[in-house]
């Protein structure tokens, strides 16, 4: 998987980028996203003081009307390279649904993956 791979560089460099996430549509990757600590200030409705969430962090590098059906994959590894439970918090699934995002695709804690479908604003 390319971007695990490109994760694992990522998270070289500074050891607290463990989350990611990629938004796709119509089978083109157009936006991703990684956990990060407090990036010089940046303020937003959902930033939470001390680090902004993979998803937010994708969601901002593009225009909303780019989002709208498309599917983000939200992903957390471990320290020893394992897949870890990487459901979208709250506010974080809030935004999704409100950017228009039609699939949210992520793993639970033994590795399962979970797509849902976003309907009508609710979800």
């Amino acid at each position: 998987m390319a971007e695990k791979s490109t994760f694992n560089q990522r998270r070289r460099r500074n050891a607290g980028y463990r989350a990611g996430a990629v938004i796709a549509r119509g089978g083109s990757v157009i936006s991703t996203g990684w956990n990060k600590d407090n990036p010089g200030g940046q303020k937003h409705e959902l930033y939470e003081g001390r680090c902004i969430h993979a998803e937010l962090d994708a969601v901002l590098k593009v225009n909303k009307n780019q989002l709208r059906g498309s599917t983000i994959y939200v992903f957390v590894l471990t320290r020893a390279n394992n897949t870890a439970k990487s459901e979208p918090c709250v506010r974080c699934r809030k935004l999704l649904t409100d950017c228009g995002i039609k699939k949210i695709v992520y793993s639970e804690k033994d590795g399962t993956v979970v797509t849902v479908k976003v309907q009508n604003g609710s979800n």
